[in-house]
């Protein structure tokens, strides 16, 4: 509790963990790939070093390379900081050069990614099963309260990077329009912003056209996301979210949303929704466009019935 915990990210991801109670202090840097259009990267190149200066003079004692594997350049980057020691995974082979506590990946057993990564703690003795994730939502932004207001608000983020992990908008179309039959149910449908087209950030502006006008006759509430304040926000006011495995999905998760989560080909035993109620639909094909909306609808009900339940 006395201990000064700080985060240091980019600026992209800087929602994740902006408004933290659990953080002393969240640094953020831009990549120059995310700087705003037609400007230069080089102030940005000077911002990130003097930054560097001021968080190698914070002295800290630690520095933990909070990243999924070795990552070399994270490490000389923590030594440049000189720090007392550097706590990060070490390669499968063993390699760590640069730590000073190296830990091994777990092979044992499957372990969920949150429990894998939670291991770097073990030099301060925090064992055990980590808890629920916790996202933070604008100060303005107040959770909707069901009990309230005349039925729930159902999330539905149809952007998904991989290929393999989209859903057909007619499906999403069939969906949304089962689901207001209940009475008082609303609709907010989440996507990325953009063309299909943008290198750098693929959107899905086509695909929510097409869905929307499939949906005049439906409670929907169209929310571009420009960023991951603004999907932070939008999820915060759901009362559920139906999605692909993805950022999206971690964020609700993070926000407490129970969640019907459709899963392509990505590991679903070390990626599922963690800390909150879920349905998770994969197919053995891999591809999340061989789900029905049948099965989103059944898995759908088996949540709201929990749910509602507890």
């Amino acid at each position: 509790p006395r201990a000064h915990l700080a985060a240091y990210v980019n600026s992209y991801n800087l929602p994740v963990l902006e408004g933290n109670p659990d953080l002393s202090a969240v640094y953020a840097y831009t990549k120059a790939k995310h700087r705003p259009p037609g400007s230069s990267a080089l102030p940005l190149y000077w911002q990130r070093v003097r930054q560097l200066f001021a968080l190698r003079r914070e002295r800290f004692d630690d520095v933990i390379v909070a990243e999924p594997a070795y990552a070399p350049r994270l490490v000389r980057l923590a030594r440049w900081l000189a720090p007392q020691r550097i706590i990060g995974f070490a390669r499968d082979d063993g390699y760590a050069r640069g730590l000073d506590v190296a830990i091994a990946r777990h092979s044992a057993r499957e372990l969920h990614e949150t429990e894998d990564v939670f291991r770097l703690l073990q030099p301060y003795g925090i064992g055990g099963v980590p808890p629920a994730l916790h996202v933070v939502a604008s100060p303005s932004v107040a959770n909707r309260n069901s009990a309230t207001s005349q039925g729930p608000i159902i999330g539905l983020h149809i952007s998904a990077r991989k290929p393999s992990q989209r859903w057909p908008a007619e499906n999403f179309i069939q969906l949304a329009s089962h689901l207001c039959r209940e009475p008082g149910v609303s609709i907010k449908l989440f996507w990325s912003p953009g063309g299909a087209a943008n290198a750098l950030h693929p959107g899905d502006e086509d695909k929510a056209g097409v869905i929307l006008a499939g949906l005049r006759k439906v409670a929907v509430e169209g929310v571009p996301t420009p960023d991951l304040r603004t999907l932070v926000d939008g999820l915060a006011q759901c009362d559920y979210v139906i999605c692909s495995d993805g950022g999206a999905m971690h964020l609700a998760a993070g926000l407490g949303k129970p969640l019907v989560c459709l899963f392509g080909k990505s590991e679903s035993a070390r990626w599922y929704p963690w800390g909150v109620d879920f349905e998770l639909l994969q197919k053995a094909s891999g591809e999340v466009g061989d789900i029905s909306v049948e099965e989103v609808c059944s898995a759908f009900q088996r949540l709201a019935q929990r749910v509602t339940a507890a």
